[in-house]
Protein backbone atom coordinates (compact mmCIF):
# COMPACT_ATOMS: atom_id res chain seq x y z
CA UNK A 1 0.00 0.00 0.00
CA UNK A 2 2.73 2.71 1.30
CA UNK A 3 2.30 6.25 1.01
CA UNK A 4 0.95 8.41 -1.95
CA UNK A 5 0.86 12.55 -1.96
CA UNK A 6 -3.18 13.00 -1.69
CA UNK A 7 -2.64 16.31 -4.15
CA UNK A 8 -0.54 14.81 -6.64
CA UNK A 9 -0.56 11.28 -6.21
CA UNK A 10 3.61 11.00 -5.70
CA UNK A 11 3.77 7.18 -4.60
CA UNK A 12 6.32 6.61 -1.88
CA UNK A 13 6.04 3.02 -0.63
CA UNK A 14 6.80 2.63 2.84
CA UNK A 15 9.21 5.21 2.67
CA UNK A 16 7.70 8.03 5.56
CA UNK A 17 10.48 10.23 6.38
CA UNK A 18 10.54 10.74 2.12
CA UNK A 19 6.77 11.17 1.86
CA UNK A 20 7.13 13.47 4.76
CA UNK A 21 9.90 15.77 2.84
CA UNK A 22 7.57 15.85 -0.17
CA UNK A 23 5.05 16.98 2.13
CA UNK A 24 6.85 19.91 3.01
CA UNK A 25 7.68 20.89 -0.88
CA UNK A 26 4.31 20.10 -2.58
CA UNK A 27 2.86 23.16 -2.81
CA UNK A 28 -0.69 21.00 -3.31
CA UNK A 29 0.10 18.72 -0.74
CA UNK A 30 0.91 21.74 2.16
CA UNK A 31 -2.12 23.46 0.91
CA UNK A 32 -4.12 20.18 1.40
CA UNK A 33 -2.48 18.92 4.47
CA UNK A 34 -3.21 22.88 6.24
CA UNK A 35 -6.44 22.47 5.37
CA UNK A 36 -6.98 19.21 7.17
CA UNK A 37 -5.41 20.43 10.51
CA UNK A 38 -7.80 23.18 10.59
CA UNK A 39 -10.64 21.33 10.13
CA UNK A 40 -9.22 18.64 12.89
CA UNK A 41 -9.00 21.68 15.27
CA UNK A 42 -12.62 23.25 14.14
CA UNK A 43 -15.32 21.14 16.20
CA UNK A 44 -18.34 23.00 14.03
CA UNK A 45 -16.34 21.88 10.53
CA UNK A 46 -15.82 18.76 11.66
CA UNK A 47 -19.24 18.52 12.64
CA UNK A 48 -20.49 19.44 8.85
CA UNK A 49 -18.14 17.56 7.47
CA UNK A 50 -19.70 14.32 9.23
CA UNK A 51 -16.01 13.86 10.56
CA UNK A 52 -17.70 14.01 13.78
CA UNK A 53 -21.32 14.19 15.43
CA UNK A 54 -22.92 16.65 17.92
CA UNK A 55 -23.30 15.28 21.16
CA UNK A 56 -26.97 16.93 22.57
CA UNK A 57 -26.28 15.42 25.96
CA UNK A 58 -23.35 17.68 26.66
CA UNK A 59 -25.34 20.69 26.45
CA UNK A 60 -28.24 19.50 28.60
CA UNK A 61 -30.76 18.40 25.87
CA UNK A 62 -31.65 14.80 26.30
CA UNK A 63 -32.27 13.75 22.63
Amino acid sequence: MGFRCPACSAGFGNARDTFKEHLKACESGRALVSAVLNVSEDGAARIALGVETYDTTRDGHLG
